[in-house]
């Protein structure tokens, strides 16, 4: 039997294919440029529109009296939706009163419904917009409704959620916030420092409570949260995390956040802590009792420097240069008194790091 190929066939169906690809690709081309085309008319118009309407929605905004409101909520929806943007923007950097008008306006002309039930929007990034503008203008109504926002399947929703509730101030909602935020992502949870700076030292007794959660990633934030905000009161509850029958990585936290505070008050627990049987116990309370700057901690930190763990020996050096001339004294004893060419070697480059920095 004999097969013949049809090379003609090929051909045409391969010039066929080409143009309709052709076709194609200039179809999208072509959209594309259509696309950007009337996105860029369509945001010279916004700009203009809101350029000519802002002195007008200044003075009613200002005013804020019946007419006012009667007019502002008669615009269009286009003009509604700068209006809203506008007043979400000009809050910007405002307390007290300034943020108080703003916040009036934003219930009186309904946004605060609007964006109540876009919390509930299948889109996330609408969730999530609602959630900032809520929180922005602290509309204290909305807490409710931001806690569930807190079990949102989107880690972006959650974390606006946390922020708005933080501007909003109730200190009850700061362990909910810790516990929704860890179950997805310990780094999420460390996005919670702006939301934490909001309350201030308010927020203090409340994480000092967490640092007793069943779950070690919220004891674990709770202590990150406390070292941002440099809680010296907060020092006890957070020596009593580096006690051994504390989870590991609960322990290197507290060890750490001792030393972000740097009270002297911590130097006994830190110098127990370069004795400690785990080495990342060892190195973050070396690196700690740098911060302190205790002269008198340069002879056990030059003990610490011959560690038979690398990053223990690193944190020692570094604390050793922090304690200036004592810190130096205890480097020359390790080099001169060491066997060990690698300790000594590391010992010479902490000198040398010394007589940079002076």
């Amino acid at each position: 039997m004999n097969l013949t190929f049809d090379y003609g066939a090929l051909q045409t169906l391969i010039s066929a294919s080409a143009r309709i690809l052709s076709f194609i690709a200039a179809f999208f081309a072509a959209a594309l440029i259509v696309i950007k085309f009337f996105s860029i008319i369509r945001t010279r118009y916004v700009k203009r529109t809101e350029s000519q309407l802002e002195p007008l929605f200044e003075r009613k905004l200002r005013e804020l009296d019946h007419s006012g409101l009667a007019y502002l909520n008669s615009l269009i929806f286009y003009k509604r939706k700068i209006l809203r943007k506008y007043i979400i923007y000009h809050s910007f950097g405002k307390t007290g009163t300034g943020l108080a008008r703003h916040s009036q306006a934003y219930r009186k002309l309904g946004f605060v419904k609007h964006d109540t039930k876009n919390l509930k929007s299948i889109f996330w990034w609408e969730r999530a917009e609602s959630a900032r503008c809520l929180g922005q203008l602290r509309i204290s109504e909305a807490k409710a409704r931001l806690i569930k926002c807190l079990g949102d399947r989107s880690n972006e929703v959650r974390l606006m959620a946390a922020w708005a509730l933080g501007r909003i101030g109730d200190t009850d909602v700061i362990e909910k916030s810790l516990e929704a935020l860890v179950r997805t992502s310990r780094f999420a949870g460390m996005r919670l420092s702006s939301t934490v700076f909001e309350y201030g030292d308010k927020a203090v007794p409340v994480l000092v409570k967490t640092l007793d959660h069943s779950d070690p990633a919220v004891r674990i934030l709770a202590l990150h949260l406390l070292g941002e905000l440099k809680s010296r009161e907060a020092v006890i509850p957070v020596e009593r995390k580096t006690l051994p029958d504390e989870k590991k990585e609960v322990r290197v936290a507290a060890y750490k956040v001792l030393g972000i505070i740097a009270e002297e008050r911590s130097y006994e627990v830190l110098l127990k802590g370069l004795k400690d049987p785990l080495w990342e116990v060892r190195a973050q309370a070396a690196k700690a009792l740098g911060f302190l700057k205790i002269p008198e901690a340069a002879i056990p930190l030059s003990e610490t420097f011959e560690d038979p763990k690398w990053w223990v020996r690193r944190n020692a050096g570094e604390a050793l240069v922090k304690l200036g001339y004592k810190g130096r004294e205890g480097l020359l004893m390790v080099f001169s008194r060491t066997r060990d060419e690698n300790v000594k070697a590391a010992a010479k480059e902490w000198l040398d790091e010394y007589e940079f920095l002076s």
